[in-house]
Parts: structure tokens; C-alpha cells; sequence
């Protein structure tokens, strides 16, 4: 008997874990596979929410993020934690952005008081840079509906989009040569890179 409940149990947990792309809003056909470590980068000058300058490449490391946004719960959990763990993650001299193609100022203004300010938030709105990383999905109509109906928020109108797109929440290190040092790249939205781990490979 014991045994059998075992392998209920196991089944189950199985069960839970086995998502499939579709159950994160992707086509089959339309999986983003990321920039790879060891890959270079072109520098780019980007736009925070104080409207300053920043750079993609910098002296030090540079830790990039993308968000799905203000939306989203597990997004705002790494956000915070992120900040919680500032002090540590400056002190190597990292240069941290977080980029989101939620385009509604007052959800960018939101995640700003969230994070004390102490982040580059970039709005990424032609979705050029998830592109540019291949982190970028064109999201099902399904999910969107399930977005709709469980917390509330029209994709398109948050974004500001035709055609709803989000990233999958990965989490490059850039090194001071533009090249990818270390990432975190995982299609199920509910995982994430924790401060942790960001700092151990700065």
C-alpha cells in the first residue's frame, strides 16, 4: 500500500510538472531559444524610466532581466527580491536593467516604487531588444483569455500591441566585452534566477 501511494504521489507531482509550451501561451512552433553564453553583443543605448541614457555594455557587468510585467506576480517577486539584494549585486559593480514590453506608465511608474528606483526599467516597445535576445513569443489568444480572466489585464491594451508578445523572463550576465557571461533561460514563467545565483556569477 505504501508503495502505491508512492507512486500516486510521484504521478501527481509528474502531472504538475509536466507543462507543455502551449500552457505558457507559445505556439510550438514559435519557441524563443535565447542568446547563448559565450555569444557578443552589439551596444545599444537605451531609454530608463527617468529618461537617462543607459548602456547595454558597461565598464562592469551589466545584469539584464526581462519581465512580463506589473501583471504578473512571479515578475514582481524576483523584482523585489532583485532589489532586497541591491547593495550586494552593486558592490561588484553591476550595472542592472530590466526590460518590459508593458507599455502603461502608471504600471512602469508601479514597478519603479516597487523597486525603489534602484533598477533601469526599459520599456521595450517595438520589442526590438526581446527579439534581438530571441526571448520574444507571440502569445495564444487562449492565454490571453486566461490573463483576461484570472488577473484582470488585456494584454494588448497593457502593451500596446497589435499583436500581444511577451518574453520568457530570462537573465543574462553581459560582461565589460559585451559578451554574454551567464544566462537563466527557462520557458516556464513560475522559475526564475535568483539574486543568489546573479551574484555568484558576476
Amino acid at each position: 500500500m505504501r508503495y502505491l501511494i508512492t507512486a500516486v504521489t510521484l504521478l501527481f507531482a509528474t502531472l504538475i510538472h509536466a507543462q507543455t509550451p502551449t500552457s505558457y501561451g507559445m505556439e510550438e512552433d514559435d519557441l524563443p531559444l535565447g542568446l547563448e553564453v559565450g555569444d557578443s553583443l552589439v551596444n545599444m543605448e537605451l531609454e530608463d524610466q527617468f529618461g537617462e541614457a543607459i548602456s547595454l555594455v558597461n565598464d562592469g557587468p551589466t545584469v539584464v532581466l526581462f519581465y512580463r510585467g506589473s501583471w504578473c506576480p512571479y515578475c514582481t517577486r524576483q523584482l523585489a527580491r532583485l532589489t532586497d539584494s541591491i547593495d550586494e549585486l552593486t558592490s561588484k559593480g553591476a550595472t542592472i536593467i530590466a526590460i518590459t514590453p508593458q507599455a502603461e506608465e502608471e504600471e512602469v511608474e508601479m514597478v519603479n516604487e516597487l523597486v525603489g528606483g534602484q533598477l533601469h526599467i526599459v520599456v521595450d516597445h517595438t520589442g526590438e531588444l526581446m527579439k534581438y535576445f530571441d526571448v520574444d513569443f507571440e502569445v495564444t489568444e487562449a492565454y490571453q483569455d486566461k490573463i483576461v480572466n484570472v488577473l484582470e489585464t488585456d494584454l494588448s491594451e497593457t502593451n500596446d500591441q497589435e499583436v500581444v508578445v511577451l518574453p520568457v523572463p530570462a537573465t543574462y550576465i553581459i560582461d565589460s566585452n559585451g559578451v554574454i557571461s551567464w544566462r537563466y533561460f527557462d520557458i516556464n514563467y513560475r522559475v526564475r534566477a535568483t539574486p543568489t545565483e546573479i551574484y555568484d556569477n558576476l
